[in-house]
């Protein structure tokens, strides 16, 4: 399993290309680990997360130059062994609160 999968740790257990600030994701690039998308940037709604509604999530100001790693981890798994990576992202803004699992 992932370290920190849930972000229930903060911000820990990840590798990430985008630059951290807890209070503000207003620039390009940015993230911040937390319960509220409201509250590092002004523009986006206050949606839970799919799980209790109360828990950490990334949040994030998407990248616009080139290709930047938004989330790595690397795990060891035994030869063979069949691995499924579930993702759930939610648009903080128009069209506000789309849940999708990737």
């Amino acid at each position: 399993m992932a370290t920190n999968g849930n972000f229930s740790a903060g911000n820990t257990g990840f590798l990430t290309a985008y630059t951290y600030n807890a209070t503000s994701i207003w620039n390009e690039g940015t993230y911040a680990v937390g319960p509220n998308p409201s509250a590092v940037h002004p523009n986006f709604g206050s949606w839970g997360d799919h799980t209790t509604g109360t828990g950490n999530y990334m949040l994030v100001n998407g990248s616009t130059g080139g290709n930047k790693i938004l989330w790595r981890q690397i795990v060891s798994f035994p030869p063979g062994v069949q691995v499924t990576v579930k993702w759930w992202m939610l648009t903080f803004v128009t069209p506000p609160h789309i849940v999708k699992r990737l």
